[in-house]
């Protein structure tokens, strides 16, 4: 098991390196894509590997000439790693209409990106409407089309079929890893599945299903002794760029069984139909899932899939990981909040910065909140 946990670090920890040395044994194209709502199963039936640009880490200061100081880090980040220099590697990217950050963001790459192409993807932002779902597969048949002018290629029924498949079992396999990590059955701590859903985002899909298909053999069909922390945290936010967060909760005392980020649980729920037309079906699957802030189904649509979440698996408190200026997640939070309340489920929000360290004032809020539930 070491050696694939191994594979996932090496990945997630120098993305853009894996990304490109892929390109040059294959000799395929890379897609950079910004957002979960990106259609990765088009993009990789079209021949190209989809590359999440989560931002590397660490203010290179270019985006500043090109971005309000107000802009989260993983779109100052992004920017930066554009302008650097770092992502000249991509053959093109696809962005999707999210929010106002990611829009501009857009814009900025469509000008500076060098030798490729830029799309974006303007799929619905309301997701109950009955028009949403021919909106939906339309936006996707013309981003199929556009993918097959830009990279020279055909996207046939059978490609999207067989991309379905691998990102299904990519999906399923995180799924399926969260939940025995939750039940005992696997000794893979929380902290750990970051590590292996950041992997997923840079790596071969292929290789990634096959990879996780070897660590679910790894579960067993009974959960061990209860044994470490005992109080039951879950987590949500957009994404978390400080994956010792989920050391420093376990030392304080809590164990993470509910992961709410774009990279972990809302990235695995649903599944594509698979004995379904398979664009149709990619569409159904990108209306159905977990909705982000940018997305609405309901007034009350994400607190209520998080209270039940967090029911269903016993949790005792909440941390809201919020990275600096994302509004759309500050908007959410006080109604969630308040939600949670009313089920007796604590909450704490905290506020996160990629160069902001963890060690400190986070070790000391998250001691407090363990202290209090």
């Amino acid at each position: 098991m070491k050696d694939v946990l191994d594979r996932f670090e090496e990945v997630a920890e120098n993305p853009q390196t894996c990304a490109f040395e892929w390109k040059k044994e294959t000799g395929r194209p890379v897609v950079g894509t910004f957002c979960s709502y990106a259609p990765e199963e088009i993009i990789y039936a079209a021949g190209a590997l989809p590359y999440r640009m989560l931002g590397t880490g660490g203010a290179k200061g270019y985006s500043d000439a090109y971005l309000q100081s107000y802009c989260c880090s993983v779109v100052k980040n992004t920017l930066d790693d554009l302008l650097s220099g770092e992502l000249d590697f991509l053959d093109g990217a696809v962005f999707p209409h999210t929010c106002d950050s990611v829009q501009r963001l857009s814009d900025i790459f469509r000008l500076n990106m060098k030798n490729s192409f830029h799309l974006d993807a303007v799929l619905p932002a309301k997701l109950d409407t009955p028009s949403a779902a021919h909106y939906m597969k339309s936006v996707l048949e013309r981003l199929a089309g556009d993918l097959e002018e830009r990279l020279d290629t055909r996207v046939t029924k059978q490609d999207l079929t067989d991309a379905v498949l691998v990102f299904n079992r990519i999906r399923n396999g995180l799924r399926t890893l969260a939940d025995a990590g939750m039940d005992n059955r696997i000794n893979i701590t929380a902290g750990e599945l970051h590590t292996i859903s950041r992997g997923v985002t840079a790596m071969d899909p292929a290789e990634a299903a096959d990879l996780l298909d070897r660590l679910c053999t790894f579960i067993q069909p009974k959960a061990e002794p209860g044994s470490g922390p005992s109080k039951r945290i879950g987590l949500t936010g957009s994404v978390c760029g400080v994956p010792s967060v989920y050391e420093t909760i376990e030392q304080a005392g809590g164990r993470v069984v509910l992961d709410d980020f774009c990279t972990t649980e809302r990235y695995t729920d649903f599944a594509v139909d698979e004995s379904a037309d398979p664009l149709p079906a990619i569409a159904a699957r990108y209306l159905k899932k977990a909705d982000c802030p940018c997305k609405h189904s309901s007034l009350y649509s994400r607190g209520e899939r998080i209270v039940e979440k967090a029911e269903k698996r016993g949790v005792k408190g909440v941390i809201f990981l919020l990275l600096k200026f994302c509004d759309p997640h500050a908007f959410d939070y006080p109604y969630i909040r308040d939600m949670l309340e009313l089920k007796g489920i604590k909450s704490m929000v905290f506020e996160l910065d990629d160069e902001q360290s963890v060690h400190a004032q986070f070790r000391t809020r998250c001691e407090a909140f363990m202290e209090m539930l």
